[in-house]
């Protein structure tokens, strides 16, 4: 699992934290949330300096994932 930090630096040094990010509830969706965070992340890059990287509320979206593979 890879998992993006947000780091930030104060005067006793830099700080890292792992932004949370809802997890599948099943054992086959992973890389729908996988796909849909990483998707959810670039738009945020996109739109602002500093996005906000928590991914807690997320929705994995299977069918709406396969209608943009089929283009």
């Amino acid at each position: 699992m890879i998992a993006l930090q947000q780091c930030s630096h104060n005067a006793w040094g830099p700080t890292c934290k792992t932004p949370p990010i809802r997890q599948q509830r099943n054992g086959y969706d992973c890389g729908v949330f996988v796909l849909d965070g990483t998707r959810a992340l670039a738009r945020r890059l996109a739109g602002r300096r500093q996005p906000d990287l928590n991914l807690s509320n997320l929705v994995g979206d299977r069918q709406a994932l396969q209608n943009r593979l089929r283009g």
